[in-house]
């Protein structure tokens, strides 16, 4: 950390009490902001080509572990293992791109949904360096319950639509549009067997809430989210207070849910409780998988 940024980090806590001075500390941060964004698109190198094959921009800009192939390397694991079995992959947070391009190389259709300028500089970058325009169609808003724009806290892949998720403070947030996943791709996808990998920061419940369509559809999608029960939550919020109505949603339209790991461990109401209830140096459930009932775990 730099003296600047040592300099605001201190100067928060007492600043956002007085209200001239939280308006002026918002110009400064966000011209710091600015000043380093430039200084990052300056030193930003070319895209590189990554070990699965294909190009890859935004290697400075904190995804240094994706273009090396490195990058969540259980996820990315069980990801390609369900990619066999889809026609379309829809990703919601899809940051900058690195499962969209996953699949793309794949030879699949994507639906990507990113609402971050930053990211989405980087996300079309990746699409189109490849030649993936036309498998690829990028929605630069939010999915909600509701149509309309909300605040966006944060920056990069910790950038939540929760006030105060992972500890950003509440200032200088992005404005984005937000829509229902329902009113902006109906039942477009219904028919086709789809792969729906979300990663929102604590906005999963909000998410689901506004995509009955697709939890409902035939076939049901195969569905890979990362869900916190206790780590990142806003200040005072001990456990999520959406984690048992969001694993409802998806036990109520037909589903079940797993860890997704290589234990493949079922995860009911009990089980869901108990993971709340863990202290924090035990939380290392993030990713779950959901199917069908009746049909196999992958």
């Amino acid at each position: 950390m730099n003296s600047v940024q040592r300099f605001i980090s201190a100067a928060k806590p007492t600043v956002e009490r007085i209200p001239w001075l939280a308006s002026a500390y918002v110009g400064v941060r966000g011209y710091y902001r600015v000043l380093r964004k430039l200084q990052t698109e300056m030193q930003e190198p070319p895209a590189v080509v990554t070990p699965q094959g294909f190009y890859f921009a935004g290697v400075t800009s904190g995804h240094a572990a994706m273009a090396e192939g490195k990058w969540e390397a259980d996820e990315t694991a069980l990801f390609m293992r369900l990619l066999a079995e889809a026609d379309l992959i829809i990703n919601v947070g899809a940051n900058v791109g690195y499962y969209c391009c996953l699949a793309l190389q794949a030879g699949k259709q994507v639906l990507a949904f990113e609402p971050l300028e930053s990211n989405l500089r980087y996300l079309y970058q990746n699409i189109y360096r490849n030649g993936w325009s036309a498998q690829c169609e990028i929605y630069p808003v939010a999915l909600g319950t509701a149509n309309g724009l909300l605040e966006l806290y944060g920056t990069g892949m910790g950038a939540s639509l929760i006030k105060g998720w992972a500890g950003y403070a509440a200032v200088a947030p992005t404005l984005v549009p937000v829509f229902t996943f329902d009113s902006l791709i109906g039942r477009r996808t219904a028919g086709q067997r789809c792969v729906v990998l979300v990663d929102v920061e604590g906005a999963e419940h909000q998410f689901l809430r506004g995509a009955s369509n697709l939890l409902n559809q035939d076939p049901k999608p195969i569905w890979l989210m990362e869900i916190h029960s206790r780590h990142s939550q806003p200040a005072n919020v001990k456990v999520n207070p959406h984690l048992l109505d969001t694993f409802r949603l998806f036990w109520q339209a037909g589903y079940r849910s797993y860890v997704a790991d290589a234990t493949m461990q079922e995860m009911d109401e009990a089980a869901i409780v108990a993971n709340a209830n863990l202290p924090d140096i035990l939380q290392q459930k993030y990713d779950f998988l959901f199917v069908e009932q009746g049909r196999p775990a992958a």
